[in-house]
């Protein structure tokens, strides 16, 4: 379905019908941005761990975005329905 007028005419219905549902966009973004995004907040997320500079609260949070991260790369969508 990728690169035909089908996923153009679900992705702006998708959008239209409930903006704030995300997915990941099929290519440089499934293939190239989103996964660079984890693997640098991994490291980050690393990092402040090993320096004890992190709150339980943000450690929940990086987890809670990789979470999201992940989901997109499997192909559902992330937000909240409104």
């Amino acid at each position: 379905m990728k690169r035909t007028g089908a996923f153009e005419a679900d992705a702006s219905v998708s959008t239209e019908a409930n903006p704030y549902i995300y997915k990941a966009v099929p290519g440089k973004e499934e293939q190239v941005f989103i996964p660079l995004w984890m693997l640098t907040a991994k490291a980050i997320a690393r990092i402040l761990d090993q320096q004890k500079n992190m709150t339980q609260q943000e450690k929940r949070q990086f987890e809670e975005a990789i979470e999201k991260a992940e989901k997109l790369m499997a192909g559902s969508p992330v937000g909240v329905k409104k």
